[in-house]
C-alpha cells in the first residue's frame, strides 16, 4: 500500500479578464533641448525673468554681467526670501515681488521663452520658444504684473523700456496668449511624474499624462496649451516631452509591455511588468483524516497583483500526533506488569529450587511438597508460552489467578523452611559469640599482664631519667665559673695592648725631647747614655706587659678546652636523657594502647553477651509459640507478595505505535496497510483519538 506521506496538489487559477488602472510608456526618442544661456548673450536692450523659485546659478551670473553692462533686467519673483541670500547681485536690476505668480518665463529682448518647470534648474526643463505675437503678449502679461500686481520692490531702479503701465482689460493683446482666471480643465492633463499627482486626478475624463520633465501640470486642448496661469494658442507640448505616459484601464489579457499599476508608487520603484503565468507556494494543510487527504485544499485561493495566471502550489500533509504527545504510559504499564511477573516467576522458581535442593542438613518438609512442586512446574510451563506473546484474554486471566495460588504457597512454605534456617543460624551465632568471648577474656587476661611489666619498666625509667638529670646539672654548674673567668681574662686583653701603645709612643717622646737637648748639650756621650736609660726602663714595662698578655692567651686557650670537654660531656647526658624519655614515652603509648584494647575487648563481651540473650530469648518465643501465632505470623509475611493487575487496555502490533497527549490517543501508522487495523482499534478499544501518520524524517 505504501507509506504515508504528505501529497503535492496544485490549482491554476486565470485572473486575465481582471481590469486594471494603469499608465503606459508612449515615449518617443526625441532629441534633448535645453535653454542656451547665450541668448542672453546676445541681448541688446532689455531682459525681463519671471521666476517662482530660486533662479539657476548660471542664469543669474549672466544676469549680473549684462546688468553691469548697461543692460535693463528686470525681476520679478514669487518671494523675498528666495533671493535673500542673493540680494548683493541685484543691485542693477529691478526686481519685485508677486506673491501668486505661477509661471517661468524670460523675455531677451523680443523673443520670449515659456519654461514648464521652474528657473532653479535649466537642464531638462522643456520649454516653447515664442514667436513675435506670442511674445509680445507675454510682455504685455509681464508688464500688468511687474507694474499692477506685484508689491515689494527690492531695488529701486530706474527702467527704460517698460513706458506705458498696462491696465484691465489687456485690449493690446494678440490673443495669442492670455490669462486664465480657474484650474478647471477641459483639455489633456500633463502631471509631474510624482504620488502628489493623484491628489490632482478626480473625476477627470480626458486623457491624463505623466512625465519625468515636468514639475508643475499642464492641459493641453485642441487649440491651447495651459501653463500655470496662462494660456497659449496652437501650441503642442508632446513633442517636447522626452518622457510621457498615459492613464489607461485595460484587462491583464490585453497588457503586454512595463507598466505604472494607477495604486503603485508613482516613482522608478512603481513600473512592474505583467507576468503571463507564475507559481505561487502555500502554507502546508493537514488533513484531518489519513484517508480524505486527496480531497483536502486551502479554504482560499489569495490573488497576486499583476498575474494573468496563477498555478497555487500545496502539500497536504497526514494527521499528525501532537507535539507534546509522548509514548503511551501503557508500554509502561505493560512493561512495569511483565517485569514483575517476571521476577515474580523467576522468584518462585528460586524458592522451589532452594527448598528441592535443602540448605544445611534441614529437609523435613520437602516429601510434603513433592506433588506441590509437580502442580507448580506445570503452571510456570503454561505461563512460559505467554512470555512472547502476552494478551488480556479469559484463559490467561484464570492462569494468572492459579499462579498466584501456587506463588503464594511456594511463599508459605519457603517461609516455613527459612524459618527452621534462621533457628539454626542463630545456634551457629550464640556458639560463635560464645567462642568469641572466650577468647576475648584470655587476651584481655594476657593484656594485663603486659601492662603491669610496662608500669613497672616505667617507674625504672623515671628514676633513671631523674639520675640523668642531676648529673646535667652538675656539668652545668661547672662550666659557668669557667665561662666567667674566660670572659674575664678577654676583657683584660684589650687594655694591656692599649697600655702597649701608649708605651710606644712615649718613647718617640723620650726621643724628640733629647734631640732637642743635644742642641744645647756639648758632651753628646752623657746626653746618648741618658737617652738609653729612659729607653731601656720603658722597654722593661713593655716587656712586662707583653708576658702578661701571654700569660692571658693561655689561660683562656686552658679554660676552652675545659669548657669543651665539660660541654661534650653535657651533650652526652642530654642524649643519654632524650633517649630515656624517648623510652617513656613509647611505654606510655603502649601503657594507652593496652588499655584501649583491653576496654574495646570487655565492651565486645558486653555486646555479644547481650546479642547471645536477645538469639536465646527468640530462640524460647519460636518454640513456645502456638500453632495458630505462627500461621498468622506466615500470613503476615505472605502480604509481601506484590502480585501487579494486568492495564486495562490492550497493546497495538504491526508497526503501529500508541502515544497520548492530554487524556487523546494518538495511534501512529507508517503504511497505508495498517489504517484498517488501526481504525479498529481507536473504534473499539480506545474509544477516543485519532489515527496519525509518522513524520517524515
Amino acid at each position: 500500500m505504501g507509506k504515508i506521506v504528505k501529497i503535492k496538489k496544485d490549482k491554476t487559477i486565470s485572473y486575465e479578464d481582471d481590469r486594471i488602472k494603469y499608465f503606459e510608456n508612449l515615449t518617443e526618442k526625441i532629441e534633448k533641448h535645453d535653454f542656451n544661456v547665450d541668448y542672453i548673450e546676445d541681448s541688446k536692450t532689455k531682459i525681463v525673468l519671471s521666476s517662482t523659485q530660486k533662479i539657476d546659478g548660471k542664469l543669474l551670473f549672466e544676469l549680473e554681467k549684462k546688468a553691469n553692462e548697461g543692460i535693463n533686467v528686470y525681476i520679478l519673483i514669487k518671494s523675498e526670501n528666495l533671493i535673500k541670500s542673493e540680494i548683493g547681485r541685484f543691485s542693477k536690476m529691478l526686481v519685485r515681488v508677486f506673491s501668486d505668480l505661477s509661471n517661468d518665463y524670460i523675455i531677451i529682448d523680443n523673443r520670449g521663452f515659456l519654461f514648464f518647470n521652474p528657473l532653479d534648474k535649466l537642464e531638462d526643463n522643456p520649454f516653447l520658444d515664442l514667436n513675435e505675437n506670442e511674445t509680445k503678449d507675454l510682455f504685455y502679461s509681464y508688464c500688468y504684473l511687474f507694474w499692477e500686481k506685484s508689491g515689494i520692490e527690492i531695488i529701486q531702479g530706474k527702467p527704460e523700456d517698460i513706458k506705458e503701465k498696462i491696465s484691465v482689460p489687456l485690449s493690446n493683446f494678440n490673443d495669442s496668449i492670455n490669462f486664465v482666471n480657474n484650474q478647471d480643465f477641459n483639455g489633456d492633463l500633463y502631471l509631474p511624474f510624482n504620488n502628489s499627482s493623484k491628489n490632482l486626478i478626480k473625476n477627470f475624463n480626458n486623457s491624463i499624462y505623466l512625465s519625468k520633465n515636468l514639475r508643475q501640470k499642464i492641459s493641453e486642448q485642441s487649440s491651447s496649451i495651459t501653463i500655470g496661469s496662462l494660456v497659449i494658442n496652437l501650441k503642442k507640448i508632446s513633442n517636447l516631452l522626452s518622457s510621457k505616459w498615459i492613464l489607461k484601464e485595460n484587462s491583464l489579457k490585453n497588457i503586454y509591455s512595463t507598466i505604472l499599476p494607477f495604486d503603485e508608487d508613482w516613482s522608478e520603484s512603481g513600473f512592474i511588468k505583467i507576468k503571463e503565468n507564475e507559481d505561487m507556494i502555500l502554507k502546508d494543510i493537514s488533513s484531518e483524516k489519513i484517508e480524505d487527504m486527496n480531497n483536502v485544499e486551502p479554504k482560499d485561493f489569495t490573488p497576486k497583483k499583476y498575474i494573468k495566471n496563477i498555478r497555487y502550489i500545496w502539500n497536504v500533509l497526514p494527521p499528525y500526533r501532537a507535539n507534546n504527545s509522548k509514548k503511551s504510559k501503557l508500554y509502561d504499564d505493560w512493561s512495569k506488569f511483565n517485569k514483575q511477573k517476571e521476577e515474580i516467576i523467576k522468584n518462585s522458581e528460586d524458592k522451589c529450587k532452594k527448598m528441592f535442593d535443602g540448605e544445611g542438613t534441614i529437609k523435613k518438609w520437602i516429601n510434603v511438597f513433592t506433588g506441590k512442586k509437580r502442580k507448580a512446574k506445570e503452571l510456570l510451563n503454561d505461563i512460559e508460552e505467554f512470555k512472547s506473546d502476552f494478551s488480556t484474554d479469559y484463559n490467561f486471566k484464570k492462569r494468572y489467578e492459579d499462579l498466584k495460588k501456587i506463588v503464594l504457597e511456594i511463599h508459605q512454605k519457603d517461609n516455613e523452611y527459612q524459618n527452621e534456617i534462621e533457628l539454626q543460624k542463630r545456634n551457629d551465632k550464640i556458639e560463635e559469640l560464645e567462642n568469641k568471648i572466650s577468647e576475648n577474656e584470655t587476651e584481655i587476661k594476657d593484656s594485663e599482664e603486659t601492662l603491669e611489666n610496662i608500669k613497672s619498666e616505667l617507674v625504672g625509667l623515671e628514676k633513671l631519667i631523674n639520675s640523668k638529670t642531676e648529673e646535667l646539672n652538675t656539668l652545668k654548674k661547672e662550666i659557668a665559673p669557667l665561662e666567667s673567668d674566660k670572659q674575664s681574662s678577654k676583657k683584660k686583653i684589650p687594655t694591656i695592648k692599649q697600655n702597649i701603645s701608649t708605651l710606644e709612643n712615649s718613647k718617640i717622646g723620650v726621643k724628640q725631647k733629647y734631640q732637642k737637648k743635644s742642641d744645647f748639650q756639648s758632651n753628646e756621650a752623657e746626653y746618648s747614655s741618658d737617652l738609653e736609660q729612659e729607653l731601656n726602663k720603658i722597654d722593661e714595662k713593655i716587656k712586662s706587659l707583653l708576658e702578661e698578655e701571654n700569660q692571658l692567651t693561655e689561660n683562656i686557650k686552658g679554660l676552652d678546652e675545659d669548657i669543651s670537654a665539660l660541654k661534650r660531656a653535657e651533650t652526652e647526658k642530654n642524649n643519654e636523657l632524650s633517649s630515656l624519655k624517648k623510652d617513656k614515652k613509647n611505654k606510655n603509648s603502649e601503657e594507652i594502647k593496652l588499655d584501649d584494647k583491653v576496654s574495646k575487648l570487655e565492651l565486645e563481651n558486653e555486646k555479644s553477651k547481650k546479642e547471645i540473650e536477645d538469639l536465646k530469648k527468640k530462640q524460647t518465643n519460636i518454640s513456645d509459640s502456638t500453632e495458630l501465632d505462627y500461621k498468622n505470623s506466615l500470613k503476615e509475611k505472605n502480604k509481601e507478595v506484590n502480585f501487579p493487575s494486568i492495564p486495562n487496555f490492550q497493546l497495538p502490533k504491526d508497526n503501529i505505535e500508541l502515544f497520548e497527549a492530554n487524556g487523546e490517543f494518538y495511534i501512529e501508522i507508517e503504511d497505508y496497510g495498517n489504517l484498517e487495523e488501526a481504525n479498529r482499534l481507536l473504534y473499539s478499544i480506545y474509544k477516543k483519538g485519532s489515527v496519525v501518520a509518522k513524520k517524515e524524517v
